[in-house]
């Protein structure tokens, strides 16, 4: 009985620092540049561990935590029935205790840089030497905070990740994104969204933040797209459209939500009942750049 109790919690302590993985939910703890950070993966069968696997990175959003953030996004469902790895990592603490991503532009407000980029090519690294993951399945998205780091990475991480959708957030004005390559892209943004401005506008103390148009205007030329586009019309207001001629994809959902606390700034919940989870892993799973 005793060998066995002792089995058992030399396998939790090596499944805390993730020496391995198992099939189910696994907590990290590491140590990356000079601090304490900590990351979920789940793992969705044994078949992971033998045959080439996407993983989704899914990163959430300012105050927020891991934790959260695999409660909203419906990740882990699609997971389960699709089959791909998905990894949600922490941020760092601020000095009022709220965790945040650095993704430059949003929301490191501590004046102490931290290299989230790479923290997160770490855990991509890390997950990859005891998984079997498909390198031409590397994908990122998040909410808010986490939209701007899934932007971040799309703008300096496109040698690892291989397609983005980022989630109500835009491109800071003075970001200036030159990917090393293109990389297919599916935005969404909520037109009543009281935190991240639709039109634009200055955010303090971050500066100025483009208009969900500019933005895309800006992802469109990066992805050698024309200025045409088609428009799918949804509920109310709410759209999506796809830019035409590109040489990797560019869509974007603008959504319509009068009455969603934030004006929908929490987009999982949306007046038009859109499952976010579904349309994004689909858009991966049909997108390839590599």
């Amino acid at each position: 009985m005793k060998l066995i109790l002792a089995i058992l919690l030399v396998l939790s302590c090596k499944a805390f620092s993730c020496d391995y993985l198992v099939v189910g939910k696994n907590i990290c703890v590491t140590k990356y540049d000079g601090q304490i950070r900590r990351y979920s993966v789940f793992v969705p069968s044994l078949t992971s561990f033998a045959e080439k696997t996407p993983l989704v990175l899914d990163i959430h959003g300012y105050s927020s935590t891991a934790l959260q953030q695999e409660a909203m996004s419906g990740m882990k469902q699609m997971a389960k029935k699709e089959n791909f790895v998905v990894v949600w990592p922490n941020g760092s603490f601020n000095q009022a205790g709220l965790r945040y991503h650095d993704a430059d532009f949003c929301c490191n407000f501590t004046g102490i840089e931290r290299d989230d980029i790479g923290f997160m090519r770490m855990i991509v690294e890390r997950v990859s030497s005891i998984l079997t993951i498909d390198e031409k399945r590397i994908h990122a998205t998040g909410l808010s905070n986490g939209g701007a780091m899934t932007y971040h990475l799309y703008c300096n991480a496109s040698d690892l990740f291989t397609a983005f959708a980022p989630i109500v957030f835009n491109l800071g004005e003075r970001i200036n994104c030159q990917p090393q390559f293109k990389r297919p892209i599916y935005s969404f943004n909520s037109i009543q969204d009281s935190l991240i401005p639709h039109e634009g506008g200055v955010m303090i103390p971050q500066g100025e933040i483009l208009s969900t148009d500019a933005t895309l205007k800006r992802i469109a030329a990066i992805n050698g797209c024309s200025d045409k586009f088609i428009v799918r019309e949804l509920k109310g207001k709410s759209k999506c459209i796809e830019y035409l001629d590109c040489d990797e994809p560019v869509k974007h959902c603008t959504l319509d939500n009068p009455n969603q606390p934030m004006g929908g700034h929490i987009l999982y919940f949306n007046d038009d009942d859109l499952k976010l989870a579904p349309i994004i892993w689909n858009f991966f799973k049909t997108t390839s750049s590599i």
